[in-house]
């Protein structure tokens, strides 16, 4: 699998705080069966949580330090929330794409749908970048909309699920709505979203053995190896 959500970064989030429980969370990716994982930490301002792209190269070095060889192949990334700085922060190249694509990953508020928030997607896109939101299962105010679904895949917009949502870590209703969305086709691809070790079995290795049952063969591979590396590819 090539897991393109996950925080493997040290204390630049709430993610791993430690080397050591850097070190624990990447084996155990490792194991279970990640190649390629992407270091999506938080770029949040309201949180101060400021990964932004001049910082990266700091990051890297610290996780390179920590792990050198160890775990599966990294790949830089941020997990971008949507708040009034972003698309200052696209004009003005702050932002962290998956390696040298221009896709990049977004959060969205959960609950609220932010203001003109269509608007403003079209507009980060015009400034050059591809997007991948995040677990959009989280998000009442999109997947409970066919016409916004249809609107976001037909536009180029690829659509993340959590892993942990198909083993029901998060609970039954995130868990229906992925299973719904996995039916309807409007799962663009999966990753696992893991902040610590102790992530690993209930969100990355039972999702993968749910996301199995429910998805078809090829479904699958799309999901979690196929889509995911043409996003490395810039495809």
């Amino acid at each position: 699998m090539i897991d393109l959500h996950c925080h493997l970064a040290i204390g630049v989030d709430d993610g791993p705080q430690t080397p050591e429980e850097s070190r624990a969370l990447a084996m155990g990716l490792k194991n279970a069966g990640v190649t390629h994982v992407a270091c999506t930490s938080h770029l949040r301002r309201d949180k101060n949580w400021l990964n932004q792209r001049s910082k990266q190269n700091s990051i890297h070095r610290e996780l390179d330090h920590c792990l050198a060889l160890e775990g599966p192949i990294r790949v830089p990334g941020a997990e971008h929330y949507l708040d009034e700085s972003l698309l200052g922060a696209c004009l003005h190249a702050q932002v962290v794409p998956y390696g040298n694509s221009n896709w990049i990953l977004v959060e969205l508020p959960y609950q609220i749908e932010p203001p003109f928030l269509f608007q403003t997607l079209f507009r980060i896109r015009m400034a050059g970048y591809r997007l991948i939101l995040a677990h959009i299962e989280r998000y009442p105010y999109i997947h409970r909309h066919a016409e916004k679904l249809a609107y976001l895949l037909n536009s180029g917009y690829l659509l993340q699920v959590n892993l942990g949502s198909f083993s029901g870590a998060y609970g039954k209703d995130y868990q229906l709505t992925a299973h719904k969305l996995l039916q309807n086709q409007q799962v663009s691809l999966v990753a696992s979203d893991c902040h610590r070790a102790d992530d690993v079995e209930p969100f990355l290795v039972e999702g993968l053995k749910a996301l199995r049952k429910k998805a078809s063969r090829s479904q699958f591979e799309q999901l979690t190896l196929e889509q995911p590396s043409q996003i490395l590819e810039n495809l």
